[in-house]
């Protein structure tokens, strides 16, 4: 499995609430130093703080650009320091969610553009 199709994988399962720590994540050859693996199950559990950990992490120098709440939903958005700052965002009920959903989509369009 490449790291591209690892990406899209772990991002289908975070959405569809269906993350398995050990088979997704412990197990997985594509997923960045072991910190990772913690934040990344702390942040699918909802805490922000881990979530925002795992952002700086993964995506360092990309800014959280937007967290807000309408209709029991959070929307978040996160923009690329490289101009022309390329925004990524992702919709879900929980903020830490929402942050991960996005930081797995942006690292997925950069998969992409190496591709």
């Amino acid at each position: 499995m490449t790291r591209l199709d690892a990406l899209r994988a772990l991002l289908a399962k975070v959405e569809a609430g269906e993350l398995d720590f050990r088979d997704d994540i412990a197990l997985n050859d594509n997923w960045p130093a072991k910190l990772c693996l913690d934040k990344t199950w702390q942040a699918y559990q909802g805490s922000l703080d881990a979530a925002k950990a795992l952002h700086e992490a993964l995506l360092p120098g990309w800014r959280i650009t937007a967290i807000q709440h309408a209709s029991g939903r959070w929307r978040v958005a996160i923009s690329d320091p490289i101009p022309p700052h390329k925004e990524t965002w992702a919709l879900s009920e929980d903020p830490a969610l929402a942050l991960l959903s996005c930081d797995l989509r942006a690292l997925i369009a950069q998969e992409e553009a190496k591709a």
